[in-house]
């Protein structure tokens, strides 16, 4: 299943921001395809963050999206369909400049949301089969306590996404 590690670490509760961990933990705006081909993780990553406190609004397309730009955090899934954010450019500068918070495992949108560099299979990709992980920066908030270096993030060969992240991204 595509985004298993990223879902899991969501699952975990470990990627939302600490500007987002709250007692009124604030407001999700879930983007994601209903019934994908393969099934999907969402529905429970979605019960999951409303058990956790958070408002999250989910939305399966580019006509029914409401304004990023009102919610704390934008999750993006691997299931929703790249083509459809790609194709309206608008859309995807909105996303990559709103300045709200935004988590995805979606690799085929990193490039244009400028999370890494241009080149496919050298900046962002997937991996055919893969269960290693290898984790650079330990003691951020995204790692969920997972400790640096090679790691097995599932015991079964899933395909995975993958992104090398560019320069400019911080931490908070």
């Amino acid at each position: 299943m595509r985004g298993a590690f990223a879902a899991a670490l969501l699952l975990a509760g470990a990627v939302l921001p600490a500007s987002v961990q709250a007692a009124d933990a604030g407001r999700i705006l879930f983007l994601m395809r209903a019934d994908p081909p393969g099934g999907s993780a969402d529905p429970q990553v979605k019960a999951h963050l409303e058990q956790l406190g958070y408002r999250v609004t989910a939305s399966e397309g580019l006509p029914a999206m409401p304004d990023p730009c009102g919610f704390d955090l934008v999750v993006m899934s691997s299931t929703v369909r790249s083509n459809q954010f790609t194709a309206d450019r608008t859309v995807i500068t909105r996303l990559r400049d709103m300045g709200v918070p935004l988590v995805t495992w979606e690799n085929d949108l990193l490039d244009d949301l400028w999370m890494t560099g241009l080149r496919r299979d050298t900046d962002f990709g997937e991996l055919e089969t893969g269960h290693y992980i290898w984790l650079v920066r330990a003691p951020h908030p995204l790692a969920a306590g997972v400790p640096a270096g090679l790691g097995t993030w599932t015991e079964a060969r899933t395909p995975a996404g993958w992104g090398k992240p560019g320069l400019g991204p911080t931490s908070s």
